[in-house]
């Protein structure tokens, strides 16, 4: 019965969310409420970037009809939570905030989450050898993982395809162990937002007539659907979570192998930036997405493709790993990748950055000649 509910689910946000963005598109253009391209844009002309107006459209109906599974009433959390950031990324959007407001929402948000009763974490499964602990270090860490993943999603968001790609491989492995674990209401919750995704991927690859980008509010929805996915798996009983046939305590690193991509590379961005002496989110071009880009001259297409086929080989590699290996080798694991990315990455900038000056130079000396 619930794979039929699930099918219902995923087949009326994916039409509900195609009937709605053409309708977002027709008014953003009549309007001119556009995305002006940069000097950082992938893009060179103006797109619409309000799809994430579809998403929460499509996200509060699916609500409605999968509240009778909702046995522990968390949609009490989902609708305010889903509602502010709606609010502020449309804000965002069209008028653009400062990165502090946005954080802030960020934590307003998480606290939706902490007075839940139902989603305050109150142990680690035996990780670290820790089963219980304190309310106020549980409720650090939802803040923590609403936060991180929330920007984590926000930031990978900087080409076409590639948030919705990756996003579909952890929605669906999600999903899949929501599933299994008899966990119903947050099941069918995920499987609409692979709806809503499935349904705007189209849109977002499309030439520039149909074209749609989803916006801060788009990719502020789906990071939050995403850590309140996290944040459920990591708070559910014991008894449904040996149904995923996984050492317990291996269960915060089987998250983060499924959201590996966007968390390592969040993570190396802003550790680059502060070696560099700039603000975590200050913007440039030192994304992984970006050296495909600049680097090896892949298209849009290309790159996200390739990073969505990353982002589910490394789930299926982690989930094998997690089943097989100790937490404290997982860590060894996380270590090494995350240090051999960095130190990579410090290569990659100094190697740009004096290839840059050799350029600013030649042409300071072409001009003192000529002058």
């Amino acid at each position: 019965m619930i794979l039929q509910t699930a099918l219902f689910i995923l087949i009326g946000s994916i039409a509900l969310t195609a009937y709605l963005l053409p309708k977002i598109i027709g008014v953003a253009r009549y309007k001119e409420l556009m995305d002006n391209p940069n000097g950082r844009s992938s893009h060179s002309h103006k797109v619409p970037r309000l799809g994430g107006v579809a998403f929460f459209i499509t996200l509060m109906l699916s609500l409605y009809f999968i509240q009778r599974e909702d046995q522990y009433d968390l949609i009490n959390s989902l609708i305010p939570c889903l509602t502010i950031l709606f609010v502020v990324g449309l804000k965002d959007d069209l008028v653009v905030l400062t990165a502090k407001s946005k954080f802030l929402t960020q934590l307003i948000v998480a606290t939706f989450l902490v007075f839940d009763p139902e989603l305050n974490i109150t142990g680690l499964n035996g990780f670290l050898e820790v089963y219980a602990i304190h309310p106020v270090i549980g409720y650090l860490l939802v803040y923590v993982i609403v936060t991180g993943i929330i920007n984590a999603i926000n930031l990978i968001d900087g080409i076409d395809g590639l948030a919705s790609g990756i996003s579909l491989v952890a929605l669906s492995s999600l999903a899949f162990i929501f599933y299994l674990s008899n966990k119903d209401f947050t099941f069918l919750l995920m499987m609409s937002m692979i709806g809503v995704v499935l349904a705007f991927l189209p849109f977002n690859l499309s030439e520039e007539k149909h074209k749609i980008f989803m916006g801060d509010t788009g990719s502020m929805l789906i990071g939050f659907i995403l850590s309140f996915g996290v944040i459920r798996l990591l708070t559910i009983d014991i008894q449904s979570l040996k149904t995923i046939h996984l050492p317990l305590a291996n269960l915060p690193f089987l998250m983060l192998f499924i959201l590996f991509i966007p968390v390592m590379d969040t993570l190396r961005v802003m550790t680059v930036r502060m070696i560099r002496g700039k603000g975590p989110f200050s913007p440039d071009r030192t994304h992984l997405h970006h050296f495909f880009l600049d680097n090896l001259g892949w298209s849009h297409v290309k790159t996200s493709l390739a990073m969505t086929i990353g982002s589910l080989l490394i789930t299926l590699i982690g989930y094998t790993f997690c089943y097989y290996f100790h937490y404290s080798i997982l860590i060894g694991i996380f270590s090494l990748v995350f240090g051999s990315s960095l130190y990579f990455s410090i290569r990659i900038f100094s190697k740009q950055t004096t290839q840059l000056r050799k350029i600013v130079t030649q042409k300071a000396e072409k001009s003192a000649h000529a002058s």
